[in-house]
């Protein structure tokens, strides 16, 4: 009986050795696939990144660009005003008004 019951337990842990190194393969594999997948995300992540960093680059310049042509424009603005005020003062000087 000793025997049957040594037999019984050899039997019922190779068959859970056998289970678990199939559980382990599994998971092994599981674990590469979300690896690979994480790797795939991270750099598409990083892609995207980049793409923000460019975005904010151009924005930046752009607003840059803005604010020199607001300037430009006020600058001329006042040129306007003053070449207006210049001919009417000459207007006013040689009598035509």
């Amino acid at each position: 009986m000793a025997d049957r019951i040594q037999f019984w337990k050899r039997d019922f842990l190779e068959e859970q050795y056998l289970k678990l190194e199939k559980e382990n393969i599994d998971l092994k594999d599981k674990v590469l696939e979300l690896e690979l997948n994480t790797k795939i995300q991270i750099k598409e992540l990083m892609q995207e990144i980049d793409k923000s960093r460019n975005q904010l680059s151009r924005m930046k310049s752009l607003e840059d660009q803005h604010q020199q042509d607001c300037i430009r424009i006020n600058e001329l603005t006042v040129t306007v005003s003053v070449l207006s005020r210049m001919y009417s003062n000459l207007r006013k000087t040689v009598g035509l008004d």
